[in-house]
């Protein structure tokens, strides 16, 4: 059996030479998001602009499982099968959002797209947590940042954290992020079709979307939704729903999580948290990049934060102190029930503004518009 694997090996790697020496497909875009895993995040808003705005390029997606991911219609290869690898390298620009494995080597004549996968972050990354991070994972991050040929930003403070951790001395691109643009844009028809596949019409929706914790303490998890979904509708109004969404880390735990609660819908195995962020009335959320997007919308977003010193302290350190965000800051359930009751919505949207200004935001909805036009305009 050892023997045959070897040889499989072998002929893996005889056939991916051999694609090396193809041509490279000018017009063709490969496209990953999560390492094969979602249709998701900046590289599927920016396939999915450029399939509708243009017929310069040919689209290819490459997921792990190709029977998911009916969203997309397109083209499609099995993530690291032959076939993947044929597409890899032939075609001329590869977009993703995380870091690409040691194995990748980039063709002369091809461009490589970095799009990352937040606008902003409030954990530090990279190089300013390299304690943090295994040395294997900072062979590979630098490995990649030496292949990247563009970088994508969503503000200013990105740009600098791209430049002062990323490892990367190359080409940033300031146009905002792709993944982005339907929470400005507010498509009233897709916010619809979305509800409705959700089975959510005439539904209210708070979004619980946590970060995991290395450590798996789940304590801060435990939350009376019974009571948060009363006090929504006594404040507010309406009928409220909550959509959980774990980390992948943590799909086991939803379960745990969705038993104490009627009104609940697990979400955590939807694709993409963009468009759910879309529907949702209100954000619940921790140490999350999604607290950034989500302010995009001017809706309520609230930090449940009961672990703060701890997680610091254990997990990461953080780029702006909690306190001089915009968010009202919750470390207990009861601090969380009174924020949703003394909630002042224009006081809230003057502080996001504020906060959009200073980080210095390029998010103006149009930036796979951008993206399609730096490819049109450097690449064809």
């Amino acid at each position: 059996m050892g023997l045959l694997r070897n040889v499989l090996r072998l002929c893996n790697s005889f056939l991916v030479s051999l694609f090396r020496l193809l041509p490279i497909d000018r017009r063709k875009i490969l496209f990953m998001s999560y390492y094969g895993a979602q249709y998701g995040c900046n590289p599927k808003y920016i396939s999915k602009y450029i399939s509708e705005h243009s017929k310069n390029w040919k689209i290819v997606w490459a997921f792990n499982d190709k029977t998911r991911h009916g969203d997309y219609v397109g083209k499609r290869c099995q993530y690291l099968s032959l076939n993947y690898w044929y597409h890899i390298s032939t075609s001329r620009i590869i977009v993703t959002n995380y870091r690409m494995p040691k194995d990748f080597i980039k063709r002369k004549g091809q461009f490589y797209v970095q799009t990352w996968h937040s606008m902003l972050r409030l954990k530090k990354i990279e190089q300013d947590v390299s304690d943090f991070l295994p040395s294997q994972y900072i062979e590979m991050a630098k490995n990649d940042s030496n292949q990247i040929d563009l970088v994508l930003s969503g503000c200013d403070f990105s740009t600098n954290t791209f430049r002062n951790s990323f490892w990367y001395k190359g080409e940033i691109l300031q146009c905002g992020s792709p993944r982005c643009d339907i929470l400005i844009d507010n498509d009233g028809e897709m916010k619809g079709n979305i509800k409705s596949k959700l089975k959510l019409a005439n539904k209210r929706c708070l979004l619980y979307a946590p970060t995991f914790r290395q450590d798996g303490n789940y304590d801060c998890y435990n939350i009376d939704f019974n009571k948060i979904i009363s006090v929504l509708e006594n404040s507010i109004g309406g009928e409220w729903t909550i959509l959980i969404r774990l980390h992948p880390h943590l799909a086991h735990y939803s379960q745990s999580i969705l038993s104490i609660c009627d009104n609940m819908v697990n979400v955590s195995e939807y694709d993409d948290v963009q468009e759910l962020m879309m529907i949702s009335d209100v954000l619940l959320s921790d140490y999350s990049s999604l607290i950034f997007d989500y302010m995009l919308t001017l809706r309520p977003c609230f930090l449940f934060v009961p672990d703060l010193v701890e997680y610091q302290r254990k997990e990461r350190s953080l780029y702006f102190n909690i306190e001089e965000l915009p968010f009202p800051i919750c470390r207990n359930e009861s601090d969380f029930l009174k924020a949703i009751e003394n909630f002042e919505l224009p006081n809230y949207r003057k502080s996001v503004l504020n906060f959009l200004s200073k980080v210095g935001s390029h998010e103006r909805g149009d930036s796979s518009k951008k993206v399609l036009e730096y490819f049109d305009n450097h690449l064809l």
